[in-house]
């Protein structure tokens, strides 16, 4: 089980993973938000996440979660999310 999937920061704009660059371009590759991505990359390995926002869109996003990463991004984030 993860806790705090996103990594704990402030706020979103100075979250390391939210914000890594590798993150981000594998997101938009998949029309998703960084944090669906993270999330997706977790709930695909049978990793059980709690994701927490106060934001109503990011409670919606949270749990739009019904596509699937392929195995090479899958590795590509496995290498980011170690070197963290």
């Amino acid at each position: 089980q993860a806790y705090s999937s996103l990594g704990t920061t402030v706020d979103a704009h100075s979250n390391p993973l939210l914000n890594d660059p590798t993150v981000c371009q594998l997101a938009q590759q998949y029309c998703k938000t960084p944090a669906q991505l993270l999330l997706r990359w977790a709930t695909q390995q049978h990793i059980g996440v709690l994701p927490k926002s106060l934001n109503s869109v990011h409670i919606s996003e949270n749990i739009q979660l019904d596509f699937t990463v392929n195995e090479a991004d899958l590795e590509t984030l496995n290498r980011v999310l170690c070197e963290r």
